[in-house]
């Protein structure tokens, strides 16, 4: 059976906070908590979810500081599924090297995220000066930052990553190539690839596998190849999404399938994959 750590899930608990973009899609506006994570990620013999790392959520500006001390005690709670809290913090803080000494400290929080993709966001935005300050003063603190951003601004945070060698990045969901343009548009897969090889180049970026909008096999399978050839085998996770994922297929298929993929990989790169990886990136001591 396959040991696994899912390196990216989400807990909606609107009693601890209010996340105001899932208003807008019904299947994920309701309370969906740990325990149905364990509960849709049970029932099969293949695997076994040994640790799990909570990515923030985007919560509304004044729950996000409540937000991220929720799910340090959840990650810092002996025995609990929740290993690891990738929190928010905000990359135009002036003040942001008080605030990490203050708040973000903690053997249960290793990265950090400000979402890049959102309409609020305009290209560009990471690249701008106080954002790369903030990036440095990451780094500085060996606090990792995850990427979450559109495909077509993928070679910002080439730029980005040169420019920051000593801070590291996890780039979120394979740069969030969208399946359908990966198909109608020559131009823009060339540019997605051609952006995944610059940055598997890069020692200091990470990549996630999740965020595709399938999980069939023989549309996912050209992406998912193309990130392992592209970045060393110690730097790519697995990861779900969830529940994200739901709204296109089951978690567990989305694991199947990814399963699947590597069954003719190495025993070692196997579990580097699914579990190991996540385990030195995000400073896991227990599983």
């Amino acid at each position: 059976m396959q040991k696994v750590i899912d390196a990216h899930f989400h807990v909606f608990d609107f009693n601890q906070f209010e996340v105001e973009w899932v208003k807008s899609v019904a299947q994920l506006c309701k309370p969906i908590l740990l325990k149905d994570y364990i509960n849709d990620t049970s029932n099969q013999n293949n695997f076994s979810i040994v640790g799990a790392v909570h990515v923030e959520l985007d919560s509304i500006p004044q729950h996000k500081v409540a937000e991220n001390r929720y799910f340090i005690e959840q990650a810092e709670e002996s025995g609990n599924l929740i290993k690891s809290a990738a929190i928010w913090v905000d990359m135009f803080d002036k003040k942001l090297e008080e605030k990490i000494k203050e708040f973000y400290i903690s053997d249960s929080v290793s990265s950090v995220r400000y979402i890049l993709h959102v309409p609020t966001e305009k290209p560009g935005t990471c690249l701008e000066e106080q954002f790369i300050k903030n990036i440095n003063i990451l780094g500085k603190y060996n606090l990792q930052f995850e990427v979450c951003m559109r495909a077509e601004e993928l070679p910002d945070l080439i730029t980005l990553a040169r420019m920051c060698p000593e801070t590291d990045f996890i780039l979120n969901h394979m740069g969030l190539p969208d399946l359908l343009k990966m198909k109608s548009s020559k131009e823009y897969a060339n540019n997605w690839r051609d952006s995944i090889s610059q940055l598997g180049k890069l020692n200091n970026v990470t990549c996630k596998i999740s965020g595709l909008s399938s999980s069939d096999i023989d549309r996912i399978k050209p992406l998912i190849l193309h990130c392992f050839n592209s970045f060393e085998n110690n730097r790519v996770m697995y990861a779900s999404n969830y529940p994200v994922c739901t709204l296109d297929f089951k978690v567990n298929t989305w694991t199947e399938a990814l399963i699947e993929i590597c069954k003719d990989y190495p025993e070692e790169f196997r579990d580097k994959f699914f579990y190991k990886n996540a385990l030195k990136i995000y400073r896991i001591k227990e599983i």
